[in-house]
């Protein structure tokens, strides 16, 4: 078996926990060996307007329920129902980056967005 890259070794089961606009949620991640955590990842690809100081908030609304919907899909009900993979945000020292996918399905919330119009 070959060695992974280090680009590939940061892949978690989580379950979400709060959508803090339309493209930052809060997962709480399986770490494995019983250790887990709560943290929030903005989505890899996507800058949506700015919920809480954005001069757009109408807009922010809207990729805030996109985010919702997605989410409160039924195959995303079960108990580690999202499969993430992170990348440290080198711009930001307590923020991370993160491909965002369903478990079950494959389904990546980011090409859903965009298929809403987000980029």
């Amino acid at each position: 078996m070959a060695m992974p890259e280090i680009n590939d070794l940061y892949w978690y089961a989580a379950r979400p926990t709060g959508v803090t606009d339309g493209d930052t949620v809060v997962f709480e991640f399986d770490k494995g060996m019983r250790d887990r955590s709560e943290e929030p990842v903005r989505i890899e690809g996507l800058d949506t307007p700015e919920l809480r100081s954005g001069d757009d908030r109408v807009r922010a609304a809207e990729a805030m329920r996109d985010v919702v919907e997605w989410l409160a899909h039924p195959s995303r009900q079960t108990r580690w129902p999202i499969l993430i993979h992170t990348v440290k945000d080198k711009r930001s020292f307590n923020r991370y980056r993160a491909d965002v996918y369903d478990a079950n399905t494959g389904e990546s919330l980011a090409d859903y967005l965009r298929t809403k119009g987000w980029t």
